[in-house]
C-alpha cells in the first residue's frame, strides 16, 4: 500500500527501490521481504534511492516500491498506510505492515501451482513451448 513514513525521533537511513527490482531483490512470490541478508552492504544498494531521515522528515513511499530502513541512532518513526483500491480488490486477512496482496495475485499463484503440476511430467522443450503460449495469451488478454 501507499505509505508516508514520518521520522519522529533519531535518524535512520532508508533505501527505496523501483518495483521492477522485485526479482533482483530476491523477494519470493507471496512474500514481502527480501532474502538478502543486509541490502545496505549489497551491490544492489546502488540501484535504489537513498536518504537519511531526521526528526520531522516525511517520505512518501508509493505502493509496491520495496524499501529497507537502517537505524543510525535510537529512533521512532510512524507509518501511515492507505489503500489504492476498494477493499474487495485486496486479499482477505490481517495486514499490519501494509503489504496485503491483491486477490488477483493470490488467486493467480494458486493457478500457477496447478499449471506447474500439469507440466511436471513433460520434457523441457514441450513445457517451454506451452508456457510461452500461456504467457502470450495472458499478456494478450490483459488491457
Amino acid at each position: 500500500m501507499a505509505n508516508i513514513l514520518t521520522q519522529i525521533v533519531g535518524r535512520k537511513e532508508i533505501l527505496v527501490f523501483h518495483p521492477s527490482m522485485v526479482n533482483e531483490l530476491d523477494i519470493p512470490p507471496g512474500a514481502s521481504s527480501s532474502r538478502i541478508n543486509d541490502i545496505f552492504i549489497s551491490p544492489l544498494r546502488n540501484n535504489g534511492f537513498s536518504a537519511i531521515l531526521e526528526p520531522g522528515d516525511a517520505l512518501y513511499i508509493p505502493p509496491l516500491w520495496p524499501h529497507a530502513t537502517k537505524p543510525l541512532t535510537p529512533n521512532v518513526g510512524v507509518n501511515l498506510f492507505w489503500k489504492s483500491f476498494k477493499d474487495e480488490v485486496y486479499d482477505r486477512g490481517k495486514d499490519v505492515y501494509g503489504n496485503k496482496d491483491l486477490t488477483g495475485y493470490t488467486e493467480g499463484r494458486k493457478l500457477v501451482e496447478r499449471i506447474v503440476r500439469g507440466f511436471k511430467d513433460v520434457d523441457g522443450d514441450t513445457r517451454e513451448f506451452y508456457i510461452k503460449r500461456l504467457v502470450a495469451e495472458l499478456e494478450e488478454k490483459l488491457p
